[in-house]
């Protein structure tokens, strides 16, 4: 299964969810109708109650009542409305929310800490090994357990978090392994299910706080009045309070049922992955072990942590009711697919919180039934949760396609390469908000036209911070020795780093981004896709996108925007009108709909035009954003071979769908 087929895999999974969703929903309203019916038979109908109406004396026996029922319908629906909307609302930044709510501090690119640094290393080799941009690194200081999340909407907005526990004990092969897990649910599609799950879930958890507050409130009122019919309605209240109490945690205990059921079966699948990528089973293997021999174990101590369980590495919460809710395998179940000759004993791991949070737990004795019980387990397994180890492909584009989202210890490899290679001056750069504007700015600056490189440079020199110029003009001479496979990787390891700078500078910043390509009255091949690149990450981010959905799931309404596309692609590989036609019309055949396709002159397309073909083109399904990157194969393929530039054009067109293609690995290094 591809990547593209579990993207859409994970859209199906979205919609049973909803429909679970829906049904807990009934249910619940069915639940608090019979509270309200159940509250009404005790409502207080003495004429000496202060809260006495004359309708109280011609109170129905029948259970059925259409007006209350519709009430409660529109009551109920409003709760969890707003409560879904609420989260939703909260975690419209993406994981960064998340990590924030769990007390999460972002690692600066620029930390000495050795830890800190270690765990950096990790993330931006994964990162750049997939081709996805390097996201932001949170630390939780102050768990002190082994675990890890990855949180987000899309590559744009993802997070990965991780708890002091796992830098400071686990190794780097321990730790990459853990990475690679949770990267593994970023190109599996989990995160937003993930997400969406949480809205879905605090909706229903509303209606059980609402019932904790009003509990709250009759116990601290309780004794401020002796009124006899005061004294019968606050029964009344308190039994309401904690028939919603009741019926809130029933809707939240169906919900946990359905994501727990769901995250099992994808933790399975990510430590496949996990191996997949860095082909080396010992690493996560280790990491599971030292979790279980832990006295800290994987557990989250911060009282949020139940909201986003299914997040985790491993539990981070005790679970009532074992397995059926865990949102996680057991653990020596997982160790056991990793480490088949694992007997059951567990590492003792020295806890590092400090004495008065320490949980005084002893290591996880050896179980005398493990045999039994991962019988049971690896059944469960089944072989099509494997992930995918074949590249062998009958055809170039599907070759290529066929690597999205696919990592491997080549690429990891290469990604490693990369990163050393890259200048000193270049890496210090990332670090800091002002070095990774002025790399931006570097990479827009014309290397062979001295009069535009003069004016871009005036440019700046008038309307941007002294700092930024003062930095660029140190890492130009650099960029003259700047290979083309170079330019991705460095926007992936600028990009945490660009998104901790102000809206105010962002808006200064895009400003200048804009002015730096125009300033030669033209707009280059690279200098379009660059700018695309460097928006599509931040202008999410900083609140000028809004988060993209899929809008189209059959090629008509996007065909001609798909022939814009195909056009500048075609055009941007070769000036000779035949070779042109030849790319064009390979690539639109490889679709196989039938529709007047037109080519269009190169110079003909306007930069608009291209954004917002590319705009449609992100709201597309999987399914067509696979076909529309074969068709770009083709296009870019005429003579059987992809040289640097042309795969670096279809990546970063890739980068703008969400659709991360990892980097060319030379023939020589195969």
């Amino acid at each position: 299964m591809n990547f593209f087929e579990q993207q859409d895999k994970a859209r199906q999974r979205t919609f049973v969810l909803l429909f679970f969703y829906v049904l807990a929903v009934l249910a619940t309203i069915i639940s608090v109708y019979g509270a309200v019916r159940l509250c009404w038979y005790f409502m207080p109908i003495s004429r000496k109650s202060p809260l006495y109406m004359p309708v109280y004396d011609t109170v129905p026996v029948d259970f059925w009542d259409l007006n209350c029922f519709l009430t409660v319908t529109g009551i109920v629906l409003l709760v969890v409305l707003t409560g879904t909307l609420i989260k939703i609302a909260q975690f419209s930044k993406g994981g960064v929310a998340v990590a924030k709510m769990l007390g999460g501090e972002q690692i600066l690119p620029g930390t000495k800490d050795p830890d800190e640094r270690k765990v950096l290393n990790v993330v931006e080799e994964m990162s750049i090994a997939s081709g996805v941009p390097v996201p932001a690194v949170f630390l939780l200081k102050n768990e002190y357990g082994i675990n890890a999340f990855a949180a987000g909407f899309s590559t744009q907005d993802v997070v990965i978090g991780v708890t002091r526990g796992a830098v400071s004990l686990l190794s780097r092969d321990e730790l990459q392994g853990v990475i690679a897990h949770e990267f593994s649910h970023i190109f599996n599609g989990d995160m937003r299910l993930n997400m969406n799950l949480t809205g879905f879930l605090n909706g229903l958890l509303l209606i059980a706080l609402t019932g904790k507050t009003l509990l709250r409130g009759v116990r601290g009122g309780h004794g401020q009045s002796s009124n006899r019919g005061s004294g019968a309605t606050v029964f009344v209240i308190l039994l309401f309070a904690l028939l919603l109490l009741v019926v809130g945690y029933i809707g939240v205990f169906f919900c946990n049922w359905i994501k727990s059921a769901v995250s099992r079966q994808r933790e399975y699948l990510a430590d496949a992955s996990s191996v997949q990528y860095t082909r080396n089973p010992s690493g996560l293997a280790g990491a599971l072990k030292k979790i279980a021999g832990l006295p800290d174990g994987s557990f989250i101590r911060q009282t949020r942590a139940e909201e986003v369980s299914h997040f985790f590495f491993s539990d981070g919460v005790a679970v009532f009711g074992g397995t059926i809710f865990s949102t996680h395998p057991p653990i020596h179940a997982r160790i056991r697919l990793l480490d088949p000759s694992f007997d059951g004993k567990y590492p003792v791991v020295r806890s590092i919180a400090p004495a008065e949070t320490r949980a005084f737990r002893s290591p996880r004795p050896a179980n005398p039934h493990l045999g039994e019980e991962l019988a049971k387990w690896e059944k469960k397994m089944s072989l099509s949760q494997t992930p995918r180890t074949d590249l062998g492909h009958e055809s170039l584009a599907e070759s290529v396609v066929f690597q999205v989202g696919v990592i491997t210890d080549n690429h990891l490899n290469r990604a490693s390469e990369i990163r050393e290679a890259l200048p000193a001056l270049f890496r210090e750069a990332v670090t800091s908000v002002t070095g990774s504007i002025a790399l931006v700015y570097g990479l827009l600056i014309d290397r062979r036209n001295t009069d535009v490189r003069s004016h871009q440079l005036e440019y700046l020199a008038r309307h941007d911070d002294p700092s930024v110029y003062k930095m660029l003009l140190r890492l130009l001479p650099d960029f003259s020795s700047l290979k083309t496979e170079w330019c991705l990787p460095l926007l992936d390891l600028a990009t945490p780093t660009l998104k901790t700078q102000t809206s105010e500078r962002y808006e200064k910043f895009r400003e200048h981004v804009e002015t730096l390509i125009h300033e030669d009255q033209s707009v280059s091949v690279f200098e379009f896709v660059l700018k695309q690149v460097v928006l599509h990450r931040l202008d999410l981010f900083f609140g000028k996108a809004k988060k993209t959905t899929v809008v189209y799931s059959d090629w008509k309404p996007i065909l001609p925007d798909c022939e814009i596309l195909l056009s500048y692609i075609a055009g941007a590989g070769s000036f000779f009108r035949p070779l042109v036609e030849k790319s064009f019309f390979k690539a639109v055949e490889s679709l196989g709909q039938d529709f007047s396709w037109k080519l269009i002159p190169f110079e003909l397309l306007t930069h608009d035009q291209i954004a917002g073909a590319l705009k449609k083109m992100a709201a597309a399904s999987p399914k067509l954003k696979e076909q529309f990157l074969k068709a770009c194969v083709h296009c870019i393929e005429h003579d059987e071979q992809l040289d640097i530039r042309e795969l670096e054009l279809l990546r970063a067109f890739a980068s703008t769908l969400d659709c991360p293609i990892p980097p060319f690995i030379p023939q020589a290094e195969n």
